[in-house]
Protein backbone atom coordinates (compact mmCIF):
# COMPACT_ATOMS: atom_id res chain seq x y z
CA UNK A 1 0.00 0.00 0.00
CA UNK A 2 1.20 3.17 -1.07
CA UNK A 3 -0.19 5.32 2.64
CA UNK A 4 2.06 2.40 4.47
CA UNK A 5 5.03 3.06 2.73
CA UNK A 6 4.85 6.94 2.79
CA UNK A 7 4.28 5.95 6.79
CA UNK A 8 6.73 3.81 7.09
CA UNK A 9 9.14 6.24 5.16
CA UNK A 10 8.03 9.10 7.48
CA UNK A 11 8.33 7.48 10.59
CA UNK A 12 11.68 6.05 10.03
CA UNK A 13 12.67 9.80 8.91
CA UNK A 14 10.88 11.23 12.17
CA UNK A 15 13.64 9.26 14.39
CA UNK A 16 16.38 10.53 12.04
CA UNK A 17 15.33 14.11 11.59
CA UNK A 18 15.42 14.22 15.69
CA UNK A 19 17.87 12.15 16.49
CA UNK A 20 16.04 9.69 18.61
CA UNK A 21 16.40 6.44 18.82
CA UNK A 22 13.64 3.76 18.61
CA UNK A 23 13.25 3.81 22.32
CA UNK A 24 12.84 7.95 22.60
CA UNK A 25 10.70 8.00 19.37
CA UNK A 26 8.21 5.03 20.76
CA UNK A 27 8.05 6.89 24.07
CA UNK A 28 7.16 10.13 22.39
CA UNK A 29 4.29 8.18 20.51
CA UNK A 30 3.07 6.22 22.87
CA UNK A 31 4.43 2.96 21.74
CA UNK A 32 7.30 0.55 22.87
CA UNK A 33 10.12 -0.17 20.45
CA UNK A 34 9.25 -3.08 19.59
CA UNK A 35 5.91 -1.94 18.18
CA UNK A 36 8.06 1.36 16.90
CA UNK A 37 10.27 -1.38 14.81
CA UNK A 38 7.32 -3.54 13.54
CA UNK A 39 5.89 0.12 11.74
CA UNK A 40 8.87 0.37 10.86
CA UNK A 41 9.30 -2.42 8.88
CA UNK A 42 5.72 -2.07 7.25
CA UNK A 43 4.61 -4.62 9.91
CA UNK A 44 1.25 -3.50 10.80
CA UNK A 45 -0.86 -7.02 11.15
CA UNK A 46 -4.09 -5.29 10.34
CA UNK A 47 -4.04 -1.89 12.11
CA UNK A 48 -4.84 1.06 9.56
CA UNK A 49 -3.20 4.36 8.84
CA UNK A 50 -6.11 5.83 10.62
CA UNK A 51 -5.96 4.34 13.30
CA UNK A 52 -2.45 4.65 13.47
CA UNK A 53 -2.66 8.15 13.53
CA UNK A 54 -5.88 8.54 15.51
CA UNK A 55 -4.02 9.80 18.53
CA UNK A 56 -3.46 13.17 18.94
CA UNK A 57 -0.11 13.22 20.23
CA UNK A 58 0.83 10.97 17.62
CA UNK A 59 -0.76 13.24 14.78
CA UNK A 60 0.80 16.49 16.06
CA UNK A 61 4.24 14.18 16.13
CA UNK A 62 3.95 13.30 12.20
Amino acid sequence: MIEETIFTNRLSALGKEGDWSQPELGNKVGTSEAILSRYERGETAGVTLDYLVSNTEVANIL
